[in-house]
């Protein structure tokens, strides 16, 4: 074992010990040379050859690969320690265990992020399968929400169709792993460690025991919102037969992309469509013979569709309205107006939860392949979506969580593809250095990372536009929301005073900030009794943090 203050190599100085395993013991390093930390993994002394060979090996064979969804090893040092990516954030399992099950659109959403890692290691020459796909060995980086893929024990090439060797776990296992002997494995293997890893998001339970088959979730768990179209896809990763799975992480990726397109009633729907679509044009093109070509009058129907279709009132009811801003986005997914139009109709209803979300998510992601990034209209849409997540969405449980990480990535489009004269990009500016501050260093439990006096400013300055920006918006538990924010507000402060303190901010502009946050909630017209008993406790609470505040500073000053 490594002593705290120990430097190897005359840069990598241990910090302290994070992990420990039966192969290896684990350090937090600090390259003192570039300011950078990074993890040591020291292979255990009392492994045998073989053990440590193979460890070895792993190391050796990600120092090849270049992606960022894969934590790079630069260095091994004497055949025992490995000098690798410092991830920040906890594995899918750990994540799956705290908050359970995730929506569907998180899934999807981390599946092709995870399908994407799998495009780049099977067009490797030769591809390499991974054979170990499972939440466990999926690390969700913060605060970025991007997700990193460790533990490449047993990644194997495949050589002549066949990559021989690699172990699994049977959870989430393909059947030609379950064998004694373990038959080929290619990169549909992997695939269908795909499928059971997605099974085991979206339902928090194992797939069926091999050999069973895996069958339907929407069959075994009929409470859950997901989609006949996710359903199939998941079903056709995991089929016994390699034949019938998808073929390629490539063409997994494609119909991640175009769920709807996997949905059976829909592509029913579209169909009926289609027939009065063409009973139409035909006798359009007799009307407009004289001249007036089919394509152009199809062009022009389809045109005049989505106009329709987005000019819908709002007096035939919400459900009406949602149907058919979803059949125009289906029409031209390009054009922003039916998205901004679903949205509306979201915020007039006063509801957006999972189902909610999922509805926008699948429209938006279908198309996204298609947008121009720094269009004003896209950007403008991304702040609308990002403000309804922060505001209304009380998916996963109504965690605040939830509504943070959600936000965050909307906000962060604007920032990166707005400008700076844009209308809310100032405001977006915000509401994602809020997040990122949340993500980074209050809801982040793994982290040991520290604010800087920077980030705290920031987050301050973030913290007081947004809760002036909040006060604008309406939905019927508007108030509650905002009582959530200010709530977490308290505790990051509570958590940080000390860090205020040793990074120079003063005392009473920590104290005022609470103030202006107390002054919020004290101003919210509440009448439910939840709402009023956390109104209520979070006035105690700010007035435990002032407390807090001066004992602080007073011991900071005192030199405790």
């Amino acid at each position: 074992m490594l002593a705290v203050g120990t430097v190897l190599d005359n840069k990598y100085e241990i910090i302290k010990q994070i992990g420990k395993g039966g192969t290896s013991l684990v350090y937090l390093a600090m390259n003192q040379k570039l300011n950078q930390q990074w993890v040591i993994k020291e292979i255990r002394s009392e492994l045998d050859a073989a053990a440590k060979n193979r460890m070895l090996q792993e190391a050796r064979l990600m120092m090849t690969f270049d992606h960022p969804a894969i934590p790079r090893i630069v260095d091994i040092l004497d055949n025992t320690y490995i000098v690798m990516d410092y991830v920040s954030g906890q594995s899918l399992a750990h994540e799956l265990k705290e908050h359970g099950p995730v929506s569907q659109e998180t899934a999807v959403e981390w599946g092709k992020q995870i399908c994407n890692v799998l495009v780049y290691l099977h067009s490797q020459d030769p591809p390499i399968i991974y054979h170990d796909l499972k939440p466990g060995n999926i690390i969700l980086k913060m605060p970025e929400r991007n997700l990193k893929l460790i533990d490449f024990g047993e990644a194997r090439k495949c050589v002549n169709g066949n990559a021989p060797g690699g172990g699994k776990t049977r959870e989430y296992a393909a059947p030609e792993q379950q064998t004694e002997t373990r038959g080929n494995t290619d990169p549909r293997t992997d695939i269908y460690c795909f499928g059971t890893t997605m099974y085991r998001l979206l339902t928090g339970q194992f797939v069926p025991p091999y050999p069973e088959p895996v069958g339907s979730i929407r069959e075994r768990f009929p409470q859950l919102q997901i989609s006949k179209g996710m359903d199939n896809i998941i079903r056709k990763c995991t089929r016994k037969d390699p034949d019938r799975r998808f073929q390629s992480a490539e063409e997994l990726m494609q119909a991640l992309d175009n769920i709807v397109l996997w949905d059976e009633d829909y592509l029913a729907k579209q169909k009926r469509k289609i027939h009065l679509c063409v009973g139409s044009l035909a006798a359009a093109a007799v009307m407009l013979v004289a001249g007036i070509g089919f394509n152009r009058g199809a062009a022009f129907q389809d045109s005049q569709t989505y106009e329709s279709l987005i000019g819908t009132e709002a007096a035939l009811g919400y459900e009406s309205q949602v149907s058919n801003y979803l059949e125009a986005v289906a029409l031209n997914g390009q054009d922003t107006r039916a998205y901004t139009k679903l949205v509306e109709a979201y915020q007039s209803n006063g509801v957006f939860g999972d189902e909610q979300s999922q509805q926008l998510g699948n429209a938006y992601n279908a198309n996204k392949a298609g947008f121009t990034m720094s269009d004003p209209d896209m950007v403008e849409l991304n702040y609308q979506i990002g403000h309804l997540y922060f505001n209304m969405y009380t998916g996963d449980g109504n965690a605040f969580r939830s509504r943070i990480q959600k936000a965050q990535g909307y906000f962060t489009y604007v920032v990166e593809y707005g400008s700076a004269t844009d209308e809310h990009y100032q405001i977006a500016s915000s509401y994602k250095t809020l997040c990122d501050f949340f993500t980074s260093f209050v809801l982040n439990d793994s982290s040991v990372l520290e604010p800087t006096e920077e980030d705290y400013r920031a987050m301050m300055a973030a913290i007081e536009t947004c809760m002036e920006d909040m006060q604008g918006y309406a939905s019927s538990d508007a108030a509650y929301t905002r009582l959530t924010l200010y709530q977490k507000i308290m505790d990051a402060v509570n958590t940080n005073i000390r860090g205020f303190a040793q990074n120079g901010i003063e005392q009473t502009e920590v104290r005022q900030l609470v103030q202006n946050t107390l002054n919020h909630v004290r101003n919210e017209s509440v009448t439910q009794p939840t709402s009023v008993a956390l109104q209520t406790s979070i006035v105690d609470q700010g007035e435990d943090v002032l407390d807090n505040i001066t004992r602080e500073y007073d011991s900071m000053k005192r030199g405790n």
